[in-house]
């Protein structure tokens, strides 16, 4: 019988940022204050159908790392654990992620709407839009983890699954794992496709008109395929999970690039404080062209701040997914904090944490006050 000591692996949640959730949050109020002081309610509407899925898609893989990506999963795989069990404890972190961000994105919502003097019922009206979605992610985004342990897998030769596989993948990655490239976007397109019908219902209500027979259908039949999603998860991860984690873990090594690291960049080998030039070399070695990154968000940043026209929800989108681009990386820096206090503990240095934070928020900081420009400009 398994120990709780392992269960409690399973169960342990990596120290990920917690500015992710807070940084949509807060794109997802300013979008809502600027995109919809013209048109009102209707466009306040549209911007939580659209921004509510983006913004969940920031902290996705946060939620979801639990069923397949943790480095724990892959170090309790040998034991006797049984994939229930292991659906269940990634579930149950899920549940937790998801809850803490849509407490932010309701938080944002109503910062965003409050200014537009919608009323209660409107304003409870969009809450409950952006709750509709997390209600089907609730469902869709473990089923779309257990998509992707069946299909992970080492499929049989000449199948349609193994074609698709390489159709899709290009060469870019490991057959194996090209339905990890796919599944948790298309999770949260498919939550919010179910959230629709409910959502239309909500502002039918608000607006004082009858729920029609069709729309009410159309509601029964999206909670049936979530419920039903949500029950079939368990059995398709239970299905490949053993199969699918060798095979992601060995993807996950080819894109890290080769066993020896690069020389580390003349600026960090400049910073005086070793603790702190530890965590900007482990930031630059596990962040994908971390340049390249911080440049577009610095650039578009600009951008946004010298444009004289009003601040419109496609901006906003952008910057939201380069924000998330630049800060998703610290999951994996901070993940290597208990090695990196152990190399340190001897060393007469103070922690970095508080440092490299600042300096990680810096750059969304500077994308945040582009956007109060923006706003404010709008405004006078």
């Amino acid at each position: 019988m398994p120990t709780p000591r392992r269960h409690a692996l399973l169960a342990e949640v990596p120290p990920v940022h917690a500015a992710l959730p807070v940084v949509a949050a807060a794109l997802v109020a300013l979008a809502i204050g600027a995109g919809a002081r013209a048109s009102g309610l209707p466009a306040a509407r549209s911007l939580v159908f659209a921004l509510v899925p983006a913004a969940l898609l920031v902290t996705l893989h946060v939620r979801t790392s639990g069923f397949l990506h943790d480095d724990q999963l892959a170090a309790t795989l040998p034991l006797p654990i049984a994939p229930a069990r292991r659906f269940g404890l990634a579930a149950a972190r899920h549940a937790r992620g998801l809850a803490a961000a849509m407490l932010w994105l309701l938080g944002g919502i109503a910062l965003g709407a409050a200014p537009l003097g919608l009323g209660a019922p409107a304003l409870c009206g969009l809450l409950l839009d952006a709750l509709a979605v997390g209600v089907a992610s609730l469902a869709t985004e473990p089923f779309g983890a257990a998509v992707a342990a069946r299909l992970g897998r080492r499929q049989p030769p000449g199948s349609w699954a193994e074609q698709l596989q390489h159709k899709l993948g290009g060469g870019w990655t490991l057959p194996e794992a090209v339905v990890h490239l796919y599944a948790p976007a298309g999770s949260l397109g498919l939550a919010g496709l179910l959230a629709l019908p409910v959502q239309l219902a909500i502002d039918r209500a608000v607006d004082g008109h009858a729920l029609l027979v069709g729309l009410g259908a159309a509601m029964l039949l999206a909670a049936a395929i979530a419920v039903g999603l949500r029950l079939a998860a368990p059995v398709l991860y239970r299905g490949g999970v053993f199969e699918a984690v060798p095979w992601l873990r060995e993807a996950m090594r080819t894109l890290a690039g080769p066993p020896v690291p690069e020389r580390a960049s003349r600026w960090i080998a400049a910073v005086a404080d070793p603790a702190l030039r530890l965590v900007l070399l482990q930031h630059e070695r596990l962040t994908p062209a971390p340049r390249l990154r911080l440049v577009l968000l610095l650039a578009t940043a600009v951008v946004l701040a010298l444009r004289g026209t009003p601040l419109s929800a496609g901006e906003v989108g952008l910057a939201l997914a380069l924000c998330a681009l630049w800060l998703v990386p610290a999951a994996a820096l901070l993940r290597h904090g208990a090695v990196r206090r152990a190399a340190l503990a001897a060393l007469p240095v103070r922690s970095p944490t508080t440092r490299a934070r600042a300096l990680l928020a810096a750059p969304v900081a500077v994308m945040l006050a582009s956007i109060a420009i923006r706003v404010l400009r709008g405004e006078a």
